[in-house]
Order: structure tokens, then sequence, then C-alpha cells
């Protein structure tokens, strides 16, 4: 299930009204406002989940809570006219305060900009948003989620949430980029699957300094993210097996010149399909490793 997706299709042209109307909004701003909040909404929850701190057992609470009703998404009207609406509304100021502390006011400013509603309309929007975002989140995971199903639940959305990622949210971080708020694509809890990342991180640091103390009297690495140093001519009939060289841009911008089937790309390969799980069948060989 994409969780954007089957929100917006809750948010039908009347529902939409309904909302507008009561904010003094006209739809088309409404619409575009929602439209930023959601993915916006989504991609704290996923930094959080990434993370597994405080924010995902808040999450995972309010999920858990009698107040979450998995069927409001078929009558999303009653958000603004429904006797729950502010019970709803109260919750979903509740998810904002854990997705996002005291950044909230940034993100509020941006949807307002982006969409041409009023930063008030913007702050109700939002709240509006959040109880959406878990009922269609707990109609998944049912009444009795675990942190880690809801952990899992938010990676696999990844895809769907960067596509989605609003321009300028990383600036509302303060500092925080699209990169550093969804870089990680797995939870600690979900077959620690960040491990990998560090586990490449070492991997690469080890090639670096494997070439710094094979370079000769060279004092200087040129480039050290696009080019490769020179292959010693024990390991080329290795480095022929492992297939030609390509580039291959990490979530943070990184840019590695890496062999088509060496370690890395396979490493990288096996941390970003968040259907593969860390488990004792699978093993990696690591190529070009030698000693002196």
């Amino acid at each position: 299930m994409d969780i954007i997706a089957t929100v917006e299709e809750a948010l039908t042209s009347q529902a939409v009204q309904q909302i507008s109307g009561t904010l003094g909004e006209s739809p088309q701003n409404t619409n575009a406002a929602l439209t930023v909040a959601v993915p916006a909404i989504l991609s704290a929850l996923l930094s959080q989940a990434t993370s597994g701190g405080f924010g995902l057992s808040s999450l995972t609470s309010l999920l858990s809570s009698a107040r979450t009703d998995s069927n409001l998404l078929e009558d999303v009207g009653s958000l603004v006219h429904g006797p729950s609406a502010a019970s709803s509304t109260e919750t979903g100021r509740s998810l904002l305060k854990s997705a996002f502390g005291d950044k909230l006011g940034n993100v509020q400013n941006l949807i307002a900009s982006q969409s041409g509603v009023q930063v008030s309309s913007a702050s109700s929007i939002l709240a509006l948003a959040g109880p959406m975002i878990l009922a269609a989140m707990k109609k998944v995971l049912g009444s009795e989620p675990t942190t880690s199903a809801v952990a899992n639940l938010l990676c696999s959305q990844r895809t769907s949430i960067l596509s989605g990622f609003p321009a300028g949210l990383g600036d509302a971080f303060a500092g925080r980029t699209a990169g550093t708020v969804l870089a990680v694509p797995q939870p600690k809890d979900s077959g620690m699957k960040m491990f990998g990342w560090v586990l490449l991180a070492l991997l690469g640091v080890s090639l670096l300094a494997y070439f710094l103390l094979n370079s000769g009297t060279k004092t200087a690495v040129e480039s050290a993210t696009t080019k490769v140093p020179a292959v010693p001519a024990a390991s080329k009939s290795v480095s022929g097996a492992l297939g030609e060289l390509f580039k291959r841009k990490l979530p943070n911008g990184i840019e590695l010149n890496i062999p088509r089937l060496g370690i890395e790309n396979r490493l990288i390969d096996f941390i970003e399909d968040s259907s593969k799980q860390v488990d004792k069948a699978t093993w990696f060989d690591f190529d070009r490793v030698t000693q002196k």
C-alpha cells in the first residue's frame, strides 16, 4: 500500500471543499497545501523510523490509541464537521509535535509559501493531514502495532516519500537536507540493515587507505570520489572479473566509481532493497582484500 496515494485518493473534491470552507481558503490552495503536508509529515516520520528514537515510540502509541480511527479516510469530512473533529485535531497536533519538534513553525511557513494559504491555515491543514496518515497506517498495521512493524511500514514507503519530498523542506529543518533526513533506508530494529551503511563506509575507508599506502611518492589523492587509483598489477586479473567501472550515486549525493560486480555495488543493492533482510543465509565475499 502507498500511504501517500491512499490519503490523496480519500481527499475527494467534496472533502477538500469541506476543509477549505472551514478554513476560509480556496479549494485549489487547500489541495496544494495538503499535497505538501502529507509527504512532509511522512518524511519526518521516516527519519524517526530510521533513528529508532523516542519519536518512533510516540508514533506507535498514537497508532495504538483508540482515538486513531482506521476508518477515517472513508469520511474525511468528519475531520472538520464530525463529533470527533476536536479529538482528531488533538491527535494530529500530538503527531506534529513528535514529528517536527521545534521545527514545526518552519514547516508551517514552508507550506503556506508554497500553497498560498495563510500560516494559520497551514497549521490546521497539517493537523488534519496527521490523522489521515495515521488512519492509513493503522489500516495496515491493526490496532496493536509494534515499533518494528511501524518502522518497516514507513521504510517500505521510502521511494514514494522521496518522490513527493517537498522542495525546501530540508531548509525548514534548519540545516538538514533531503539526503540527511532520508539517507538511511532501514531502521535499526528491521534486520539491522543500517549496519550495512556503516560497513560500506568502513570498506571505503579501507580501500582508500590501501590505495594511499600503495601510491609510492604521491602525496595527494585527486578527486577521490570520482577517480579510482591505479590497480596494482598483481590484482588486475581479479579486477577484470569484476566488470567495468561505473559511477553510482549514494543517497547523500556522494558519487562512487566502482566495479559493476564488486562488493561495493552488491552491498549497496542489498541495503537499498527493502525486500531483503539480514539473515544467516546471506553472505558477501570481500574482493580485492590483499596483504603485504
